[in-house]
């Protein structure tokens, strides 16, 4: 049997991480370990996540730093990577992984559904949810909210390229895709609509497109010199 590992980047996340790591600790899978990996929270995160059993290190605030700080202390053989203001339905875990194996993947992430998003939002999903299914063969993209992999694949990628800020996850699965099995899983996992929320549909809808746009022509750098700050939206429930 595989063991799992489970990792989680988190800054000031007090009001989110908790509700994730009580659906990772109910879902009907045996997970190996828990491996958080904070950003110097200045807020009360790793005071509220003191009554799961996780590990937890500190490293600079940098998904892509945080998510390879937190594989290198990982023990199993298979990764998940999972965004802080996911939720998981009950049973989802077992579903995916019950499809990765099914379809002998080595890498893939999943739809997604924001739980806290109006029908414009939802519907803004729906089409990213299907953009991301439609590339996966010809032009692999997809959202890092959720990624599994194994860790031969991690570790010959070594890793996320901690050099982009905006669009690691995209090339991280193009990268995986020219040497190994990648899919989408057509499963939707909850995350949170906040950065919608904060900056406003057209604002983020508008942002969404440039990005589409470069993604079709594979030019990654030019997604990163785009001025849209990641990381300042409200990081509370209360949106």
């Amino acid at each position: 049997m595989n063991k799992i590992s489970i990792i989680i980047p988190s800054l000031n996340e007090e009001n989110y991480l908790p509700i994730l790591l009580s659906n990772i600790f109910t879902q009907n899978l045996f997970i190996h370990e828990v491996i958080i990996v904070d950003g110097f929270s200045s807020d009360k995160t790793l005071e509220k996540i003191k009554r799961f059993n996780v590990k937890i290190i500190q490293t600079r605030p940098s998904v892509s730093f945080q998510r390879n700080e937190g594989a290198k202390i990982s023990t199993g053989d298979i990764l998940i990577f999972i965004d802080s203001d996911a939720k998981l339905r009950a049973n989802i875990l077992n579903e995916i992984m019950t499809e990765f194996e099914r379809k002998k993947l080595s890498i893939a992430s999943t739809l997604y559904n924001p739980y806290d998003g109006d029908l414009i939002i939802k519907l803004i999903y729906n089409i990213l949810n299907l953009g991301f299914y439609f590339s996966q063969r010809l032009n692999p993209t997809g959202g890092g909210s959720f990624i599994i992999i194994k860790r031969g694949l991690f570790n010959k990628l070594n890793g996320f390229n901690q050099d982009l800020e905006l669009t690691e996850d995209i090339d991280f699965f193009r990268r995986a895709a020219k040497i190994a099995k990648f899919a989408i899983i057509s499963l939707k996992v909850d995350i949170s609509a906040r950065r919608f929320n904060k900056y406003g549909k057209f604002k983020t809808t508008w942002f969404y497109l440039k990005l589409s746009f470069f993604l079709i022509f594979n030019k990654l750098e030019l997604i990163n010199k785009l001025k849209y700050k990641f990381g300042e939206y409200d990081k509370s429930n209360n949106i």
